[in-house]
């Protein structure tokens, strides 16, 4: 089934909204985005709640996809959404956010 980010919107300090959607069924999460310094270079570390590790466990692909777009939006550039991802198979994530709930 096609996954598809339908918005990411900042919600406070640094947090972020994300909305996904995996054929009808929508899901959101919450990203947060911290700068740390290395070497006195600025360094974006973005990290995502637990819904998401969950349902992204056996797909670290797309959670990096998302990770970027999030890293986009952090960087306040312009993002037409909806973005079709990939196709997301469910059989084994969805049974562990089943479980997460």
């Amino acid at each position: 089934m096609n996954l598809q980010v339908l918005k990411i919107s900042r919600k406070q300090n640094n947090n972020f909204q994300v909305v996904v959607e995996m054929g009808q069924t929508q899901h959101q999460f919450i990203m947060t985005v911290e700068t740390d310094r290395i070497n006195n270079q600025p360094l974006q570390i973005i990290q995502g709640d637990d819904k998401f590790h969950s349902l992204f466990l056996w797909h670290r692909e797309l959670a990096q996809k998302i990770y970027e777009l999030v890293h986009q939006v952090y960087h306040q550039e312009h993002l037409d959404f909806p973005i079709i991802l990939d196709e997301f198979d469910t059989s084994q994530s969805q049974k562990l956010f089943e479980v997460g709930r």
